[in-house]
């Protein structure tokens, strides 16, 4: 079923963007993936293989750790994951050096967005997964011009809730908006709609770049 462009052109005022693989697309993330278990592992450097294999499967039910999982890990065993956003913080400034080759969806495009929320006396938005540090290294590479959003929140990863559902309702209590007047655009069911869905927040799920036309029309 279409949505109704006249209904996202007059009642949108909010929009809600992931960054990593929705504002730029297209990363190899392996090398990344890569640094990653490496760094988990030598948060465990105690344990034996045998038993960190164990502890990864209990926590998360697999053993080669993606960013999210590391995540899910530390909270069930740690109550936090401050050692890996510590961990994070110190490493995103480099994170450019090995994951060069992404696209970007056109400010053009972001523009277009900007202007909707301007009109209706709206904000825009980034929540993402990722650290400040990282949003701004990888915003300078690829030349997105952070100038067009309200505001930048990054997950903390808080014990109770470590999705971006927290977030995504202080925004809608911190700009008096509802839930109707709401639209988050990510690149991932799980971490960046799901969360918006159980909000009852409009939402698009973008692959590869997205514009504005596909965002209101699709």
């Amino acid at each position: 079923i279409n949505k109704d462009s006249n209904l996202f052109t007059n009642k949108i005022k909010c929009f809600i963007f992931d960054f990593d693989d929705t504002l730029y697309y297209g990363v190899d993330w392996t090398e990344w993936n890569d640094m990653q278990q490496k760094w988990i592992r030598s948060h465990y450097q105690d344990l034996t293989d045998e038993q960190f294999s164990s502890l990864c499967l209990q926590a998360t039910g697999k053993t080669n750790l993606e960013g999210k999982d590391i995540v899910q890990l530390l909270i069930k065993e740690e109550g936090s994951a401050k050692a890996y956003l510590d961990w994070r913080n110190s490493i995103d400034g480099k994170m450019c050096e090995f994951e060069k080759n992404g696209q970007v969806v056109s400010m053009d495009e972001i523009r277009k967005f900007r202007s909707q929320c301007d009109r209706l006396g709206g904000k825009m938005f980034i929540v993402s997964n990722s650290t400040q540090k990282g949003i701004e290294v990888f915003a300078k590479h690829y030349k997105i011009d952070l100038s067009h959003f309200d505001g930048i929140y990054v997950n903390q990863y808080s014990a109770e809730d470590a999705t971006k559902k927290k977030i995504y309702q202080q925004i809608m209590n911190n700009n008096n908006l509802s839930n109707d007047q709401i639209m988050v655009i990510g690149n991932s069911y799980k971490q960046d709609l799901a969360p918006a869905k159980e909000l009852k927040l409009y939402t698009f799920l973008c692959k590869d770049g997205f514009t504005y036309d596909e965002v209101i029309e699709n």
